[in-house]
């Protein structure tokens, strides 16, 4: 992995591939953040979580589009992730899944934290990244909070809703996209720590509130999510 946080450079391949799919120029968006286009196609290991941000930050801007990150996760394949999300789906249970992704998460992307717990109802999904490159990234915040919702709703069909979304950090015009597209309760969590002792970065790390059954993340995923056992593995 490179210097400071960093992502799989197939990721970034895959991403950019999902901007072509929509409509946008992945070529134009290489040259305005400076990337080559062998830097992803060469077999490189990785790409730096700055460079990552702006392809997305760039997407955005190309179709003054403040919901970007949102809308291309909806057209970005869970496959696409690697095999971290193999793993996800390879095990029996759905809340093992997530769990394992979580542990595995350093294999896919540096810098970063994801953790599970649940509490009766309420399963609560913490992201955090810890990267001074990629402070106050929006669209990124908006695309990993969106693939983390396809990926459940896929998961656990329509028993699955998102609650509420607390950002430590909110950049300007950041909550009216969140709660159109989830319809949740969107609020400002106080950071851990003062801010210039433990800074936040990303607008993290994201709490979401998912509301499901705790059987639910016990179940196999030959009972709950049965379209799951076609998909590419």
């Amino acid at each position: 992995m490179t210097p400071g946080g960093a992502i799989s450079a197939s990721v970034a391949e895959n991403l950019l591939t999902s901007i072509g799919r929509v409509g946008g120029n992945p070529d134009e968006i290489r040259a305005k953040i400076g990337m080559q286009r062998s830097t992803t196609q060469s077999g490189a290991a990785s790409l730096s979580l700055a460079e990552f941000t702006s392809i997305l930050e760039c997407g955005a801007s190309e179709f003054c589009d403040s919901t970007f990150g949102f809308e291309l996760a909806k057209v970005f394949p869970h496959e696409g992730l690697g095999p971290v999300a193999q793993l996800l789906m390879a095990t029996l249970t759905i809340g093992d899944g997530v769990s394992c992704f979580a542990r595995n998460l350093p294999a896919l992307q540096t810098s970063t934290k994801l953790s599970l717990s649940v509490h009766g109802d309420l399963a609560r999904i913490d992201y955090k990244i810890d990267d001074p490159t990629v402070r106050r990234r929006a669209q990124d915040a908006n695309f990993s909070l969106g693939i983390l919702h396809s990926i459940l709703a896929r998961l656990l069909g329509q028993r699955f809703r998102i609650v509420s979304v607390e950002l430590e950090q909110i950049v300007r015009g950041q909550l009216p996209p969140i709660k159109s597209t989830f319809h949740v309760r969107s609020d400002s969590g106080k950071p851990r720590m003062p801010y210039a002792s433990q800074p936040i970065f990303l607008n993290s790390p994201i709490h979401s509130q998912i509301s499901a059954s705790k059987n639910d993340w016990k179940e196999s995923w030959l009972t709950s999510s049965p379209a799951l056992t076609s998909s590419p593995a």
